[in-house]
């Protein structure tokens, strides 16, 4: 998965001169993430929340590296716990044809636990977004796995700013 969003990076980069550091890290493991403090403007996390065993150390770490300052920000994204709720678990397909599917360890994290771990760590909640499947229309336009998934959230989404007293 990380190859492929590194070529999509890589072409968008070509086009916007941005920089983006690709760091591959075991943020369940015991090692510190090698990033200096307050070194970063923003953090984007997509679906990587539903496997930390620990919200509290995940949202350390993003405080820990985001410069203080009114600019920094964490955009984080995350599996919807209904999902889970249904037997659902986090994977992706590695083979078309078979269509075996890699699962790694998911953690049920509720909304709320997500939320106040990220306050625990001065990182406020700025905004909110879930979104489902809505009706059989939607369903068809996202693919034949979306049916089972209509009327129900399936995505979460949070913009989080650093306190103001901790800039």
């Amino acid at each position: 998965m990380i190859q492929k969003a590194q070529v999509r990076v890589a072409q968008l980069e070509e086009r916007h001169k941005s920089s983006v550091d690709w760091i591959i890290h075991d943020l369940n493991g015991d090692k510190e993430l090698s990033i200096n403090d307050s070194s970063v403007d923003t953090v984007i996390s997509t679906l990587v929340l539903e496997h930390i065993i620990s919200l509290e150390q995940f949202f350390k770490t993003i405080y820990r590296i985001l410069k203080k300052n009114n600019d920094s920000w964490a955009f984080i994204t995350a599996m919807h716990p209904n999902m889970y709720q249904t037997g659902s678990q986090a994977g992706f397909i590695i083979d078309n044809v078979t269509g075996d599917k890699l699962c790694g360890i998911s953690f049920d994290h509720s909304i709320q636990h997500i939320i106040e771990a990220a306050n625990k760590t001065s990182l406020i909640l700025i905004k909110y977004f879930e979104k489902g499947v809505d009706n059989e229309e939607h369903a068809r336009n996202l693919g034949s796995r979306a049916k089972k998934w209509i009327g129900r959230n399936i995505h979460a989404s949070f913009l989080f700013k650093l306190r103001k007293h901790e800039i």
